[in-house]
């Protein structure tokens, strides 16, 4: 745009136009702005519209040094060095440092500056990696339980819209045992697990064994699936434990700081 502005009014700056080839880059951008600074068009109008451009490619750059910032912070923390060497350039301590790397992480992934946000991201991706894993370690007492509750469906003639979650859950455990597809046991049959007990336990004619004096077997499996539900469910109880310790310990390590630094030293004491 810039360039068809002033080859369409002949301006005699037009050959000091920075080359365009191919995909425009940083060094492009820089380039433009400083030619817009340095040659201004002739005329208020267009004067105006290299302004605006100008200031739409300052945006541009802007949000490019934000993310070449994340990266380097990033690199800086996998490759071992300490906060406060990642903190120095920007004046700022540990705290700050990872406030600065959630704060940048929450702007690139959801457009707000918010730390929180990048926080609570984190945290669910790190709970539903810990719920696969407990999946992957649970994968064979599962599939038996699944078996076991839709033969149990069988057995009391469960049909229709009577055993939708069953029979999706029955699709989870196909998808699981084939070895040509990647489909399987997620964190989402677990939802489908207990809308599927649901489903038994509250059939009618299971209903109709709760005044029975004896066990039945479908009370077995569903006890079952009530002790994987209740493990599976403590996950995210123990996840937020576990978040909530590390807070308190970079909280505690932080005072820690603060205090011996507070302290005098041996050569300060009188």
């Amino acid at each position: 745009m810039i360039i068809k502005r002033r080859v369409k009014v002949d301006d005699p700056q037009v050959e000091a136009l920075p080359a365009v080839d191919g995909q425009v880059d940083e060094t492009t951008v820089l380039a433009f702005l400083d030619f817009l600074q340095r040659h201004p068009a002739r005329t208020p109008g267009y004067r105006h519209a290299d302004i605006t451009a100008a200031l739409n490619l300052t945006v541009w750059l802007w949000w490019s040094e934000r993310r070449r910032e994340l990266a380097w912070l990033r690199t800086g923390r996998a490759a071992g060095m300490f906060l406060t060497q990642l903190g120095e350039p920007f004046g700022i301590g540990k705290r700050g440092v990872l406030d600065k790397i959630d704060r940048l992480e929450a702007l690139l992934r959801f457009d707000r500056p918010d730390e929180k946000h990048a926080r609570e991201a984190r945290r669910k991706a790190e709970l539903e990696q810990v719920e696969l894993d407990w999946i992957g370690a649970h994968r064979e007492p599962l599939l038996q339980l699944v078996a076991d509750l839709i033969a149990q469906a069988d057995r009391y003639e469960l049909a229709g819209d009577g055993r939708l979650m069953l029979d999706d859950l029955a699709i989870d455990a196909a998808d699981e045992r084939d070895q040509t597809t990647e489909e399987g046991l997620t964190p989402t049959t677990m939802i489908r697990l207990n809308l599927a007990v649901a489903e038994l336990a509250t059939a009618e004619p299971v209903a109709a064994l709760a005044d029975q004096p004896r066990v039945y077997e479908v009370h077995r499996v569903l006890d079952r699936a009530g002790r994987l539900r209740s493990d599976f469910a403590a996950l995210g109880k123990n996840t937020d434990i576990a978040e909530r310790r590390r807070t308190r310990g970079l909280r505690r390590r932080g005072r820690a700081g603060a205090a011996q630094a507070a302290r005098p030293h041996v050569g300060q004491i009188r």
